[in-house]
């Protein structure tokens, strides 16, 4: 499968003030809700919504994973948690999908789609794991996404019946 590569930045106005609040959300909001921003941005937004920088897509995405791993390191959220034995299995996921993944078509570009994808994993995974810490998270957070989600499925349903839908900023 031929992966398509953006060369050059897209952001609209909307999706920039998107970007914005969500960024603002994750580094503001208590440790249990610092994961709906990324929940939102992953419902409703559209990959396409990326800054290109140096030749790596900056998907909004990411880079609000980078922003909830600025947090993680600043408040301390990670102290206290261990390495256990699933994570290095993450870990290892991540490692062999970069390795095999690359190896399977030689090019630094397809190096850098690999290391993205595993990016991706490992980044929500350890996050989810600072900030997901008893069972009351896993319920708040799925309540959340019960809410979360109607509006998505709402606009589904519209591009079903009649051909269109708002589902893209």
């Amino acid at each position: 499968m031929e992966n398509s590569v953006q060369s050059s930045s897209n952001v609209s106005a909307l999706g920039l003030l998107v970007l914005v609040t969500m960024c603002v959300l994750t580094w503001r909001l208590q440790r249990r809700n610092a994961v709906m921003p990324l929940l939102i941005v992953t419902c409703y937004m559209p990959l396409g919504q990326q800054l290109v920088v140096a030749g790596l897509n900056l998907q909004f995405f990411r880079i609000l994973l980078l922003v909830g791993f600025c947090r993680v390191w600043a408040r301390a959220e990670r102290v206290g948690l261990r390495l256990t034995t699933l994570d290095r299995m993450f870990i290892w996921w991540a490692v062999v999908t970069i390795v095999v993944g690359t190896l399977a078509d030689l090019s630094f570009s397809r190096f850098i789609n690999r290391a993205g994808i595993a990016l991706n994993g490992v980044g929500v995974y350890f996050l989810v794991r600072c900030w997901v810490r008893n069972l009351d998270d896993v319920a708040h957070g799925v309540r959340f996404l019960a809410v979360m989600i109607v509006p998505l499925a709402a606009s589904m349903i519209v591009a079903g019946a009649w051909g269109s839908g708002v589902t893209y900023l």
